[in-house]
């Protein structure tokens, strides 16, 4: 696998970790509304409703730090109601964050099911059996009849009683000024934004470090190797002309074979076959006796 192709093979695996991952926290835990304070995924709240829970809890908020947040999902995934309550309350950070004093409605309709989580700076002056009874009298009579929105709007307005009575103010006196609240919503995007940050600086450093790895691994390898031995060319082997032989000579190239030199006759050196040189009174008799 060459070096790029390794490159490219990392970080599609990484893009898919992180696209498989952001669509999982996508499906089962939504995001914090831009609103802070209403979340209707099930599209079970009118538009009215939607904006008296707004318009109190910024009141709320300015003056105590509480917020009473509402959050209708059709399903919640593999989760069980209570850790997806106590997840998205954690998450959505409701409520002051050093009081803790926020209260979460959770809606599941697709369950037929709620839930209410309480923050911990609260419990004791709206205890579990102020939950108890609220959803007693409120949301079981609103999910039987399929009422949602009269449901969750009789509980709210009940749980911002008990919270004037906490620290003894009076909503309808509350006047927040402009641009109030917007500083808690700017912080939260600032730490969104530092958060994204943070990851894509570590998946940039998680992919430099595989990247020098690879290498190192690889010089490693190469460097391992026997070192090619480069051959000497051999030395051309002399002419037998050049060591005082007369060697064979050459033939012309505009001919098809040498021709004799003149004078010479080839027939006095070389005989034909079946002739003798012996003359006749010389040569043996043959014939048998």
């Amino acid at each position: 696998m060459t070096k790029r192709r390794f490159i490219s093979a990392v970080l599609t695996a990484l893009i898919v970790a992180v696209s498989v991952c952001t669509g999982i926290a996508a499906t089962d835990i939504p995001t914090k509304p831009d609103n802070l304070y209403v979340y209707d995924g099930a599209d079970v709240l009118s538009d009215e409703s939607e904006k008296h829970i707004i318009v109190q809890n910024r009141k709320l908020s300015y003056s105590t730090g509480a917020e009473i947040v509402i959050a209708a999902v059709n399903d919640i995934g593999d989760y069980n109601l209570r850790d997806y309550a106590s997840k998205l309350f954690n998450d959505w950070e409701v409520g002051d964050p050093k009081q803790n004093n926020g209260v979460l409605i959770l809606l599941v309709i697709g369950m037929d099911d709620f839930y209410i989580v309480q923050g911990s700076g609260i419990e004791d002056k709206i205890t579990s059996d102020d939950i108890v009874s609220l959803r007693d009298n409120y949301l079981e009579p609103a999910f039987a009849q399929k009422d949602y929105d009269k449901g969750v709007v009789d509980l709210f307005d009940k749980l911002t009683v008990k919270y004037e009575d906490i620290y003894d103010i009076k909503l309808k006196d509350v006047s927040v000024p402009n641009g109030a609240l917007e500083a808690k919503t700017g912080g939260e995007l600032v730490s969104s934004i530092l958060i994204a940050l943070v990851i894509v600086i570590g998946i940039i450093g998680f992919i430099f470090v595989v990247v020098v790895i690879y290498n190192k691994i690889a010089d490693s390898r190469y460097s391992g190797r026997r070192p090619t031995i480069a051959l000497k060319p051999r030395a051309a082997r002399p002419s037998p002309r050049a060591n005082g032989h007369p060697g064979t000579p050459r033939q012309s190239q505009n001919s098809r074979r040498s021709s004799p030199p003149r004078g010479s006759n080839p027939r006095s050196s070389n005989p034909p076959r079946g002739r003798s040189n012996i003359p006749p009174s010389q040569r043996p008799n043959s014939r048998g006796r």
